[in-house]
């Protein structure tokens, strides 16, 4: 559903970036749920499969105040990415 707006696709284009980094335990967003889009950061929901990767939008739009991004027209969008995993489950380490 591209072009429903910027902020959207560039979660999507993060989630798809993720999955092509093939992280051990993380599965392909093709064949399951391991990589998940979220309106806000939960990892408490019953039927996520740990370890996984938790994408969300991130406070407000913001406009560069430090002039940084001259090249860029338009906000900036903020985005949060989790890692969550079981601490008991010690196969995978960062």
């Amino acid at each position: 559903m591209a072009g429903i707006s910027n902020h959207y696709d560039s979660i999507i284009a993060l989630q798809s970036l993720i999955s092509g980094l093939s992280l051990p335990g993380i599965t392909n967003i093709d064949s399951g749920a391991s990589i998940v889009i979220q309106e806000v950061i939960d990892y408490r929901i019953a039927n996520l499969t740990l370890p996984c990767v938790l994408i969300a939008p991130f406070g407000a739009e913001s406009y560069d105040p430090e002039g940084e991004y001259v090249d860029l027209d338009g906000p900036i969008y903020g985005i949060a990415v989790a890692i969550v995993a079981d601490p008991k489950d010690t196969r995978y380490s960062l």
